[in-house]
C-alpha cells in the first residue's frame, strides 16, 4: 500500500494526514470514506461515498453527493419514514483512494481535492 501524506490547517496550523492510495485494500475498513472509479459515468466530478461492509471483494458504500469545492451529504432516496439510504456494492477494485476525512464542514481539504483530481486524470 502507498501511504500518501497531505498536509492541512489554516492559520499557522498544520496537520499531517495520511492517505491511502489503493495498492492493497487490507487496511480498508467500515465507515472509511472512499474515492470510486465508476466507468460508466462521465462527468468530471469525483464520485465518494462511506463504506457500509466489505465482503468478498465487495464494497458496500453509502454515496455522497458534492462538488470539490462544495459540501458532501449523504444520498438518501425517498421521504419521511421512506426515507432509505442510496447503498450500492461495487468491486473492491473499483476503489481510488481510502482513507481521507472531510472538514468540519463536510468539505474535502484542498489537498485531499488536488489529489483525488490527479488520480482521475491518470485514469
Amino acid at each position: 500500500m502507498l501511504n500518501l501524506q497531505i498536509r492541512i490547517g489554516q492559520q499557522g496550523f498544520t496537520n499531517i494526514r495520511d492517505t491511502q492510495h489503493v495498492d492493497s485494500y487490507e487496511k480498508m475498513k467500515n465507515d472509511d470514506l472512499v474515492v470510486v472509479n465508476l466507468e460508466d459515468c462521465v462527468e468530471p466530478q469525483p464520485y465518494i461515498g462511506r463504506v457500509c461492509k466489505i465482503e468478498d471483494g465487495q464494497v458496500t458504500v453509502h454515496w455522497f453527493q458534492g462538488r470539490y469545492n462544495k459540501a458532501w451529504v449523504a444520498i438518501y432516496t425517498g421521504v419521511g419514514r421512506n426515507r432509505t439510504p442510496m447503498i450500492q456494492t461495487i468491486p473492491v477494485e473499483s476503489i481510488l483512494l481510502f482513507g481521507f476525512k472531510l472538514t468540519g464542514k463536510k468539505h474535502l481539504y484542498h489537498a485531499t481535492a488536488e489529489r483525488i483530481k490527479r488520480i482521475y486524470e491518470n485514469l
